[in-house]
């Protein structure tokens, strides 16, 4: 399906200064269900990534370059 397929399923909402607030999705439609679905999926994924992320310390380039380097001097 194309984006103009799409478009039938979905509606935008504005507020009284013509402002778009939300978007509607016809979840009735399996195609959009279906998109819906995998794309909260993937949002709950890149979430968790984050969360998991926050808790690794970072290491500099600089620090990484000379294990680096050591390893390959030792071989």
């Amino acid at each position: 399906m194309n984006s103009k397929g799409l478009k039938k399923y979905v509606t935008d909402l504005y507020d009284e200064k013509g402002k778009l607030i939300c978007v509607q999705l016809n979840l009735r439609n399996k195609i959009i269900r279906n998109f819906y679905a995998q794309l909260m999926e993937d949002l709950e994924d890149t979430l968790d990534s984050i969360e998991a992320m926050k808790d690794k310390e970072t290491v500099s380039w600089e620090v990484v370059q000379a294990d680096l380097e050591a390893k390959w001097s030792e071989e």
